[in-house]
């Protein structure tokens, strides 16, 4: 029933020629931010649309570059979810009451769910997962400074607890926003089916205790430092607009400065010049959108 309360996506509904529901949307945005949409001014920057394309598997899987970063965020994904579950198994030990700590790990995610908002709307989504992903390395890394149950030690994996939370709102939004409107369903979907490993793992890291008491933490801390690092290859979504289909797929700077994809999807890449033009979008707040020349 509350799903039923939850907007369409505006770039699904174009694709789809929802006519009326891009009326109720932009009406209600209007409304919301207090503007008045101009027509003319629409028609005058409007881009030609395209018309949608039905894209399978198969399609996704041709463009290198979709691939590399199917493969990347599997990895990302993966680590979010066995620090999330793994945190959450540690902090039954973090105080000699067992529940103190698993109840602090609860519920610093409300706090986290706020702060994200306003980081959100200030910063880029790739900024926020890799400072976020890099603060939870670090703070898993105090841990292991500070063993044992006790009120330091129970600082550290709740703060670490906090900045994972703030990237569960920030990576699948990048995922979102990154991804091609023709295969976003199939990316997002395969990305969270692997990245379930994750949780399945994640039961598992206490039995590294048996090496070292610290083994656990220090795989955390490594891994979240990792997916820092892996997350500086994506693109930045924030203020862009969303491809549409894989000929307009962002590869990243890493892709981009080493001109590792030859091919994007099934059209030949090639090199163009690009204008910045003022694009309002239908909330009427204006941003710099990228614009194919000539």
């Amino acid at each position: 029933m509350i799903s039923r309360l939850l907007p369409e996506s505006l770039h699904w509904m174009i694709t789809h020629n929802r006519g009326k529901g891009i009326s109720r949307y932009i009406k209600a945005s209007s409304r919301f931010n207090k503007i008045s949409v101009s027509l003319p001014e629409c028609k005058s920057t409007a881009v030609k649309p395209t018309e949608g394309k039905s894209r399978t598997f198969l399609d996704m899987i041709k463009s290198r570059a979709v691939v590399f970063h199917l493969i990347v965020h599997c990895i990302i994904i993966m680590i979010m979810n066995a620090t999330y579950w793994g945190l959450a198994l540690f902090s039954t030990k973090l105080s000699d009451d067992s529940y103190t700590g698993y109840f602090l790990s609860g519920l610093i995610e409300i706090p986290a769910g706020l702060l994200s908002i306003p980081l959100l709307v200030k910063f880029g989504r790739r900024t926020i997962t890799f400072w976020c992903l890099a603060l939870q390395g670090i703070s898993m890394g105090a841990a292991i400074l500070y063993p044992g149950p006790g009120t330091i030690e129970m600082i550290f994996p709740v703060a670490a607890k906090l900045f994972n939370s703030i990237v569960w709102s920030s990576e699948p939004l990048l995922l979102a926003e990154m991804s091609p409107t023709s295969i976003r369903n199939t990316f997002y979907g395969v990305i969270q089916f692997f990245g379930e490993i994750g949780s399945v793992v994640a039961p598992y890291l206490e039995l590294l205790k048996e090496v070292d008491e610290r083994a656990p933490q220090a795989i955390v801390a490594a891994l979240s430092t990792a997916a820092a690092l892996l997350v500086l290859t994506a693109p930045e979504t924030k203020g862009k607009s969303m491809p549409e289909d894989l000929d307009q797929f962002d590869a990243g700077c890493l892709l981009k400065r080493f001109a590792c994809c030859a091919k994007n999807g099934s059209s030949e890449a090639k090199e163009c010049s690009y204008t910045e033009c003022d694009v309002a979008d239908d909330s009427g707040r204006k941003y710099n959108r990228p614009q194919r020349c000539g």
